[in-house]
């Protein structure tokens, strides 16, 4: 059976329970589809009650926030299938055969990753940003995800063996944004499992506005470096943390972070505008790391 496990916060789940049921009725495959809300006590969710009437469907609400890790545990715990298909709520199947394209695969190999894409057409300035980077950094062609797999591959669309699973898990301890991914694919190469990367993309329709995006980036910078100071990473796994170490073992941030406080300002028009610049954002991340 595949148990396709759907975390998600405050969105209405049905128009991607729908394509996901209709397309596993036409696999003719054994499956469930689980979405479980993290507490997010949306005006949504009595919509989201729906998804109780269809077969091997079931929504629930959390009544407490356990948390992104946690979350994806629970649904874990929960799901009954030999291999756990992980999509997050905000995404949405590119291809009409997405599932059957998963159920090839796991003939043959233990964990899947079908890779992320972005909408073609430019969002609204006021989106721009998290579009930039989507499409800069995370919609990557899987002949490129090949050469790096586990420095390539998210957790927002992957699909995994059970038994696998089990061995590694979330980080339950995680419950802010940030990483809970990378830790869980360093988790996976610790047991020496390989990742395959297949062509099967779920589109990202979740874009934050870019003020609420640079806010994620920032907890998301803390988060990391909780992890490097309990060493389940290292600062050579984040580039902005590979950098700021360098910084300050060559004793340049003296000199680098008046020049980045005075270009803040700038930095900041800039990643808020219809053009922001991807390099830039990488500036910011750094300025973010010196100043605190």
């Amino acid at each position: 059976m595949l148990s396709i496990l759907l975390p998600t916060y405050d969105r209405d789940m049905l128009p991607l329970v729908e394509v996901l049921h209709q397309q596993c009725i036409e696999a003719a495959y054994p499956f469930e589809i689980l979405v479980f809300d993290d507490a997010s006590h949306s005006h949504w969710n009595p919509s989201n009650e729906k998804i109780n009437s269809w077969p091997q469907c079931q929504f629930i609400s959390h009544t407490e926030n356990k948390g992104r890790a946690a979350n994806r545990n629970a649904l874990a715990t929960a799901a009954k299938g030999t291999h756990f298909l992980f999509l997050d709520g905000d995404m949405m199947p590119q291809h009409a055969d997405f599932i059957l394209r998963y159920l090839k695969a796991i003939q043959e190999h233990h964990i899947v990753f079908g890779g992320i894409a972005y909408q073609t057409e430019k969002p609204t300035a006021n989106f721009r940003l998290r579009w930039i980077y989507g499409k800069k950094r995370e919609e990557i062609p899987v002949e490129k995800r090949q050469i790096n797999p586990y420095a390539t591959c998210l957790t927002s669309n992957l699909c995994i063996e059970r038994k696998v699973f089990e061995a590694v898990q979330f980080n339950p301890t995680i419950a802010s944004y940030g990483y809970e991914d990378l830790l869980f694919v360093k988790g996976i190469a610790s047991t020496g499992q390989t990742i395959t990367h297949i062509d099967n993309p779920a589109i990202h329709l979740g874009l934050e506005e870019n003020d609420v995006f640079l806010g994620k980036t920032k907890q998301a910078l803390e988060n990391a470096k909780k992890m490097v100071q309990k060493g389940w990473i290292t600062s050579k796994d984040i580039k902005a943390l590979k950098w700021h170490k360098r910084i300050l073992q060559w004793r340049l941030k003296p000199i680098l972070y008046p020049i980045l406080l005075l270009l803040a300002p700038q930095m900041k028009r800039n990643l808020r505008s219809s053009k922001p610049n991807i390099r830039i954002f990488d500036l910011y991340k750094l300025y973010y790391l010196m100043r605190n």
